[in-house]
Parts: C-alpha cells; structure tokens; sequence
C-alpha cells in the first residue's frame, strides 16, 4: 500500500492524468479497503485458511466489494 500512496504522490507532482485502467489498479491497491477486510475477520475472531483466502470466487469477491466501495467514495465527492 505504500508503494501505490508514493506511486499516486509522483503522478499529483507530475501532473500526470491515468487512463481509466492504470487509476483503477492504483485505486484498488489504495482504497485501504483490503486491510479493513483482515480488521474485520480479526473482530469476529474468523481464522480463515489460505486455502479459502486464496480462492478464486473470495478473491472476486473482495475485489468486486473492494470497487463498489471506492467507486462510491469516489462519486460521492
């Protein structure tokens, strides 16, 4: 996550516009929503195996959560 925020930081300095799939992958990695998903799963004490983490249909579906969270944050400003 610190490599994005340093990666967003030189494109604001060189006032460099991405195209939509370049913002959406920074975005993705940015949003801080990843983390929030491991805070939760250790709130409601869930020790989820790599096995389930590392399935295609969770991994889809954080990332599809991980949009629709961002997206709207992003509208909404």
């Amino acid at each position: 996550m610190i490599e994005a925020a340093t990666e967003e930081a030189g494109y604001r300095d060189r006032e460099e516009v991405l195209d939509v799939d370049a913002y959406t992958r920074l975005w993705r990695i940015n949003s801080a929503v990843y983390p929030s998903f491991v805070i939760i799963e250790a709130v409601l004490g869930i020790g989820l195996s790599e096995e389930v983490l590392n399935h295609p249909i969770l991994t889809r579906a954080c990332q599809s959560a991980n949009d629709l969270i961002w997206l709207a944050n992003v509208s909404l400003q």
